[in-house]
């Protein structure tokens, strides 16, 4: 229930505050399925092949788990009424580099899946360098516009992703979901240990909207848990249903041939004109959802940074400038790693930021 102090918001307020609330779920959940279907086709999909989607559905109940710890981190800033202690400073810095990582992450999934469909002849460093300043700027103002596109975009984009996916399935040909436990239930269950790993980005919604004020946020009510965790979960539910329909139309010796993470991005499809034309505008449709998603998590990982510079001697302009740079700065170095050693290393580290995941989950309350 509102307290005391809801009263006395007005309804234009009360209308703001929701949308900003709204566009920044909207946000989480594309770079939540945007996370489960990069984690799917990196991680999972070599390890158990066309029961990769199978493997994938632990993310789905991480994400609503994730999102519901929410409420109690923005409730808990809430009581504080600003205040940031020293462990909110370094659990804020923890969520940083997650969400910073999560992006990172995103931008080389981009770079993968554009440089094995959209620029072929291209190499995938140049690929990875435009992907990354695309995402950044999409960052801008703290992954405010991201979020406000996502939320013009969270009906149209699911459902693009779903109809170009049916038009571009070989329907007549359900072999690829046989063996159903692809590699073995051993493969099977070691894969599903990693998938939490997608439900990462719904850490995002530990942070409220980085266009509303202290007072705007005190004069209205918090969301309830709920109005995260669906939102969450669906985003996840979508990138399982791409690797469903990966395994539908792709045999289980094919899946094995792939050693590529861009080619297991995308769907396979027969080389007729109607395939090739919906497997092109599918692709373009996947490389929006990782680039929204990548904007939105950089964004929020300048945000949570901020966040845990502010205060004390440092006046809040100056703490988002230090904040700014100080994730470019992580993001060029990281980019530039991976351009050196490749981006194995990136698909393989995704499982392990649910180990930080966990430990902001059950820490909400001090954040």
């Amino acid at each position: 229930m509102p307290s005391s102090r809801d009263a006395g918001a007005s309804p234009e307020t009360a209308r703001r505050v929701l949308a900003s609330w709204r566009a920044r779920a909207a946000g989480a959940s594309v770079a939540v399925g945007a996370q489960v279907f990069c984690v799917g086709t990196g991680v999972l999909m070599p390890v158990s092949l066309n029961a990769a989607w199978l493997a994938a559905l632990p993310a789905v109940p991480a994400a609503a788990l994730l999102a519901l710890r929410a409420r109690r981190a923005l409730k808990a800033q809430r009581t504080r009424g600003g205040e940031v202690r020293p462990l909110a400073r370094a659990l804020r810095a923890l969520l940083a580099l997650t969400l910073l990582t999560c992006g990172v992450a995103q931008c080389t999934a981009l770079a993968a899946l554009a440089q094995q469909t959209l620029v072929t002849q291209a190499r995938a460093a140049f690929a990875l360098l435009c992907a990354l300043p695309a995402a950044a700027l999409c960052a801008q103002g703290q992954g405010l516009g991201a979020g406000r596109l996502a939320f013009a975009l969270r009906w149209m984009l699911p459902l693009a992703l779903f109809v170009l996916t049916a038009a571009a399935l070989a329907w007549e040909d359900s072999a690829g979901l046989f063996p159903l436990l692809g590699m073995g239930a051993g493969p099977l269950a070691r894969a599903m240990l990693c998938a939490p790993g997608g439900a990462v980005p719904a850490l995002l919604l530990l942070l409220p909207p980085p266009e509303l004020t202290q007072e705007q946020l005190d004069a209205c009510p918090l969301p309830g848990g709920w109005f995260f965790a669906w939102r969450a979960a669906l985003g996840a539910a979508v990138g399982v249903a791409l690797l469903f329909a990966a395994a539908l139309c792709s045999s289980y010796e094919t899946l094995a041939e792939l050693t590529l993470w861009g080619e297991r991005m995308r769907l396979l499809s027969t080389g007729r004109p109607r395939e090739g034309l919906a497997q092109t505008a599918l692709s373009l449709t996947q490389a929006m959802a990782l680039l929204l998603g990548a904007a939105a998590l950089l964004g929020g990982a300048v945000q949570a940074a901020r966040g845990a510079l502010a205060g004390g001697r440092m006046a809040g302009e100056r703490a988002g400038r230090i904040a700014s740079a100080a994730c470019a700065l992580l993001a060029v170095l990281a980019a530039w790693t991976l351009v050196e050693q490749g981006f194995d290393g990136a698909r393989l580290a995704m499982p392990l930021l649910a180990l930080p995941a966990l430990v902001l989950a059950l820490c909400a309350g001090w954040l």
